[in-house]
């Protein structure tokens, strides 16, 4: 997985782009591991950040593979987005 983040990476650093999110759940598993039903991946050039919601965080946790967490609770994610 962390081979697939990092050519990711590189096209974004080709591309002379800041991030790029993954919201399709296909795209979010070939490149993490999780196949929830649920989840955004923010990647960066220095992190992936996996938001799903508080349903899937145990999933998350256990397939989840070279990104962080971050749980979000119903209506939160505007929050976190917004800061």
């Amino acid at each position: 997985m962390t081979k697939r983040l990092n050519k990711l990476r590189s096209i974004l650093k080709k591309k002379k782009l800041g991030a790029v999110l993954i919201s399709q759940p296909p795209n979010i598993r070939y490149l993490c591991g999780f196949d929830g039903t649920f989840g955004y991946l923010l990647i960066t050039p220095k992190d992936a950040i996996l938001v799903t919601s508080f349903i899937y965080i145990e999933q998350a946790k256990k397939q989840s593979y070279g990104c962080r967490l971050l749980e979000v609770k119903k209506g939160q994610l505007v929050g976190y987005l917004l800061s």
